[in-house]
This record gives C-alpha cells, structure tokens and sequence, in this order.
C-alpha cells in the first residue's frame, strides 16, 4: 500500500484525506534532542503553539507532527536551525501500521503530518 497524495485528486484545497500510514514507512523529522526525547515529537497543540489563524483550512496540522519522507527536506531544515545558532538533528523514524498511526501526505514537499502518541513516536526513532 503506498500513500495517496493529499493536495491531488479529486478533492478540493480544502478537503482533507486521513489515510492510514503504511507499515515501514520511513520518515525524517528535526528534533531538538540527541537521542530524541518524547517532546521532540509533541504535536504544536501539545506545545501549547497557537495555529495560523489565517490558515484555517490547515487547522488540522496542528494536532499533527510533521515529518518528511525526503531525507534532504529535513536536512535542509536541520541546516537552517544551525544557521540560527539552534541545535537540531534529522531523526529517522520507521512507522507500523500497528501503532494506529494516520496521517496526510504532500507528494510535492513530501510532507506527512502524523496523527500519533509523542511515546509512540519516539518509540520507533532509530537510535
């Protein structure tokens, strides 16, 4: 089973399609600790972060975790906190379909946001 691109289809920008995450699928995320802990993978709702309020549409994301499926995209986002004088790591993450993980995909940037348990996530972090 392989992911089903959510910014395409037949579905309009604002629909949102909720799609189980294929078992081994392998995702990158920044995190702020080496070795990860449990708040590196805390949705922006659980970090008390406030949504873009002039992104409605997308309010969704913010009970979500982002990752990447494109190593390179986190990489770059590694290198930009480094830029800013942050500490940052590209973790790699291999996700099973048996920890009721769901999520949306972006075929184009490669993104998948994770509806998921901070515990479960970092769970599956390769050490």
């Amino acid at each position: 089973m392989a992911l089903k691109n959510s910014s395409t289809g037949e579905r309009t920008q604002d629909d949102l399609l909720l799609q189980k995450i294929p078992n081994g699928t392998v995702a990158y995320r920044m995190v702020r600790n080496d070795p990860p802990t449990e708040d590196d993978f805390k949705s922006h709702y659980e970090l008390d972060v406030l949504p873009n309020p002039t992104k409605h549409y997308k309010a969704y994301a913010f009970f979500g975790v982002s990752f990447f499926l494109d190593p390179a995209k986190a990489d770059r986002l590694v290198a930009t906190a480094h830029k800013r004088g942050d500490d940052a790591w590209n973790a790699g993450v291999t996700l099973k379909s048996g920890f009721g993980l769901y999520g949306t995909y972006n075929a184009k940037t490669t993104h998948l946001e994770v509806f998921g348990f901070p515990d479960d996530l970092l769970e599956l972090a390769d050490s």
